[in-house]
């Protein structure tokens, strides 16, 4: 038997292809520079791991050699990884 039912209402959006990568780079928060390995990234948001645990709601500027910073927000963080919203479109 298909099932060929709709939920109204209920659309699942599909998240922008991530792409895994590993970028050494500094999480600039205010006057505290982190260091920090970005692993994934895609045109909204990005996955790190820091040497110091971030808060969540915390604005970092992302600093990659060689490419410019970007702004990002952190919105979830588990010890030392977390992930983020970024701020600054960014061409992949």
């Amino acid at each position: 038997m298909k099932f060929e039912g709709h939920f109204e209402g209920r659309e699942i959006t599909r998240r922008p292809s991530r792409i895994d990568v590993f970028y050494d780079a500094l999480a600039k928060i205010g006057d505290t520079e982190i260091a920090v390995q970005i692993f994934n990234i895609s045109a909204r948001g990005f996955r790190l791991r820091s040497y110091a645990p971030l808060e969540e709601g915390a604005e970092v500027l992302l600093v990659v050699p060689k490419l410019p910073p970007v702004r990002g927000e952190i919105r979830w963080a588990n010890g030392c990884e977390a992930g983020g919203v970024l701020l600054d479109p960014v061409a992949l």
